[in-house]
This record gives structure tokens, C-alpha cells and sequence, in this order.
């Protein structure tokens, strides 16, 4: 059972990143932000589409190698066209590869960013996925 887990953890870290959102049943999910090892990759699941006028709530999704451990996760919203972000958001780590960050407001329409700064394996890190805002 552990074989097949880590051959799809492996099959799914060395797939190419989409281009594209992907919206299905559990919401929208942006495309898969990786260190350049792919020790450590990460999306973001939004159950509604995000706009410019409401709070959204979402889910950062990481997909670790099995040797790596994560600590002091933290989310900053960044529009870096335009050289500012938002007001802080508040994180919540549901288990071990899953954080609700709640009170965030994407404060106008374009390309944000959500930069997710974490330890991996006690070493600092950050991954940045876009998202952009419509409306």
C-alpha cells in the first residue's frame, strides 16, 4: 500500500504544470507551484470564485516528499503590478498538508499573487501562485 501511495505521490510531483484553472465539483483549483526540487508543490482550492468585493476562504494544499516536514506556514496576498497586498489573512492548519486561510480580500480586480512562505525541513522557503481577480 505505502509503494503505491509513494508511486502516485511521484507520478503526480513529475507532471507537468497546467496553464489553466481547473474548476470541478470541490471548487476551483489554480495550477500546482513547486520548489525547484519538487520536494515541496502546492495549489490553491477556492470553493467559490474569488472577486474583488467579498471575503474568500481557501485552502493551500501542499504535496510534500515524504522526508520533508513543514512548519511556520504563513500567506500574504501580493498584487505585484501594482506593488502593494492586502491586510493580513489569518491561516489555520486543518491537518499536516491543509491551511484555511480565511479574511482574505483580493482589494481590486487583476493578478494577485499568494505568496505561501513556510519552513521545509526548518530551511525558509516560499511558493507563489497566481490567481487572478475578475470582478
Amino acid at each position: 500500500m505505502k509503494f503505491l501511495f509513494t508511486t502516485a505521490i511521484a507520478m503526480f510531483l513529475s507532471l507537468p504544470l497546467m496553464a489553466t484553472e481547473q474548476t470541478n465539483h470541490s471548487g476551483v483549483h489554480t495550477p500546482n507551484a513547486c520548489l525547484a526540487d519538487k520536494s515541496v508543490c502546492a495549489h490553491l482550492m477556492f470553493p467559490k470564485t474569488p472577486n474583488s468585493t467579498d471575503e474568500s476562504q481557501f485552502i493551500a494544499h501542499f504535496l510534500t516528499q515524504e522526508n520533508v516536514s513543514l512548519s511556520q506556514v504563513h500567506a500574504i496576498l501580493w498584487m505585484d503590478d501594482m506593488g502593494h497586498g492586502s491586510a493580513p489573512v489569518e491561516i489555520i492548519a486543518k491537518d499536516n498538508s491543509h491551511y484555511l486561510i480565511k479574511n482574505a480580500y483580493f482589494i481590486m480586480p487583476g493578478q494577485w499573487q499568494v505568496k505561501l512562505k513556510f519552513n521545509a525541513n526548518d530551511v525558509a522557503q516560499e511558493l507563489i501562485i497566481p490567481v487572478l481577480i475578475l470582478e
